[in-house]
């Protein structure tokens, strides 16, 4: 069943603000870019340069599109041809993209044109009333094939690039699913939203433009063919522009849809379970540890073994709910759209580097998608983001992720100290164990302090787990002769 996302609202947007003079003004550098391409192209291009160049016009197109579009799909859609949301190298993977999807519709095509020629079938002479073609049988499906992907495909294959950040995604059925057939009815307002734009601003301001072409004319003859010339491009160079703004907002629209709002975005998220993605710690010196049964309460920070900046009672319900809201969103992405909702949260956390939540998501898509290079390397974004926006349940979510994950994040010694004093105030003294392993400074000393915690609070097997980790890690030390004792 086709789903339909905000792009219906978006699309409107982006006209509105491709209807505005400044578009003129953003056509000024698609002019220059097209003038230099095309023009060193024709220079240096031999006489017999078929299909080059036009592989060349392919490459230029997509990077002067890819100015505008990728700005768009993080959510800014009237930004220009030097925006600060994209750079050259963007736009260079974007084109060599764009490149490689036109060849996945063009062969086939090409081979269907071989093969008629080879037959003796000349499918350029059909002609086009729909009729005749019905009447021509097969030649005349094969016919409108062509037709339709000549018209089509060069477009369907922006979207796909918009949403892709590598080959082996566009050449992957996932975004191809997501794009084209999930969302097929947003591609009609696509479309709608394209040729209305054109007309719209055409009808705004052809005579203005007319008029001054006219009083260039008065002024100077050279001043008013340059003028004229540069109008009746207009339409070719203006196109770069509100496609790339209507694909950059296709795929932010995509965005709001499968996750259902903004993250941290408080409401009435599904029910689940507060401890779902907690597992047990398995410490490689300890084999006969207990299965961990984290306290749900969270106690003052005063009973913190070590400096916390942030206070874990503070926000606790707004928090909570947030969380539960961005895991519910994670665990329903489908297998398919896995790909495609990755690459837009890479797109969110880049348009809000401040923000935990994107990162936190992203670095949740990777472990489903058990991409462990991936996950270890935004887990070290995320984590210390969570941690220094005030954020505390979020990243020891994370942590217990990767410890799901059978991962261990590349965080510092001092990111690991603070999520130990996360998790002991928790209650969750097996993963403040974790932490202190982690950091690489696990000393008797500190786990004597766990286990004083474990014993205020009254968690006697808590207790005992620690009591043996000292006599097993450190043997010979005092706080070991007491932990047997206690044994």
């Amino acid at each position: 069943m086709s789903e339909y996302s905000n792009f219906r609202g978006l699309a409107g947007e982006v006209v509105v603000s491709f209807v505005k003079p400044g578009s003129v003004v953003s056509a000024v550098p698609v002019l220059v870019f097209f003038g230099v391409g095309l023009g060193a192209t024709a220079y240096l291009a031999p006489e017999d340069f078929f299909p080059y160049d036009l592989i060349i016009v392919l490459v230029l197109a997509a990077f002067a599109i890819s100015r505008f579009a990728i700005p768009s799909r993080l959510g800014h859609y009237e930004e220009g041809w030097f925006s600060q949301y994209n750079s050259n190298a963007e736009s260079l993977t974007f084109s060599f993209r764009y490149l490689v999807c036109n060849i996945c519709w063009v062969m086939p095509c090409f081979l269907v044109l071989f093969a008629a020629e080879k037959l003796g079938v000349d499918l350029f002479l059909l002609n086009t009333d729909p009729m005749e073609m019905a009447g021509s049988g097969f030649v005349g499906v094969v016919g409108l094939f062509i037709a339709l992907m000549v018209i089509f495909a060069p477009t369907l294959s922006l979207l796909i690039c918009t949403a892709s950040n590598s080959i082996p995604e566009i050449l992957g059925i996932g975004v191809w699913k997501t794009l084209i057939s999930d969302h097929k009815a947003d591609l009609v307002v696509f479309y709608a939203a394209l040729i209305g734009g054109v007309i719209t601003f055409w009808i705004l301001y052809f005579f203005p433009l007319f008029l001054i072409v006219i009083t260039a004319f008065a002024l100077s003859p050279a001043l008013g063919g340059a003028l004229a010339g540069f109008v009746f491009a207009l339409p070719f160079l203006l196109a770069p522009i509100l496609l790339g703004r209507l694909s950059g907002a296709f795929v932010h629209g995509l965005y709001e849809t499968d996750n259902g709002g903004t993250e941290g975005e408080e409401g009435d998220p599904p029910a689940i379970e507060a401890d779902s993605l907690s597992s047990p710690i398995l410490l490689a010196t300890i084999d006969d540890e207990p299965s961990e049964q984290p306290s749900s309460e969270v106690p003052p920070a005063s009973v913190q073994i070590l400096p916390v900046a942030v206070d874990i009672q503070g926000s606790q319900l707004s928090e909570k709910a947030a969380i539960r809201n961005l895991i519910a969103k994670v665990e329903g992405v489908e297998s398919l759209k896995l790909d495609n909702m990755i690459l837009l949260a890479r797109n969110k956390v880049l348009s809000r580097p401040t923000d935990p939540y994107p990162a936190a998501e992203l670095s949740l898509l990777l472990g489903k998608k058990e991409d462990g290079e991936e996950m270890i390397r935004s887990l070290a974004v995320s984590i210390p983001l969570a941690i220094n926006e005030g954020v505390p349940k979020l990243a020891m979510r994370l942590v217990m992720s990767a410890v799901k994950a059978k991962l261990r994040p590349d965080l510092d010694e001092a990111t690991w100290e603070t999520l130990c004093g996360f998790f002991e105030a928790a209650g969750r003294f097996h993963t403040a164990v974790y932490c202190l392993q982690s950091a690489g400074n696990m000393t008797a000393e500190k786990i004597e302090v766990l286990a004083g915690s474990a014993k205020e609070r009254g968690n006697s097997k808590e207790l005992g787990w620690l009591n043996q980790v000292l006599v097993k890690k450190f043997p010979d030390s005092p706080q070991a002769e007491h932990a047997r004792g206690c044994l």
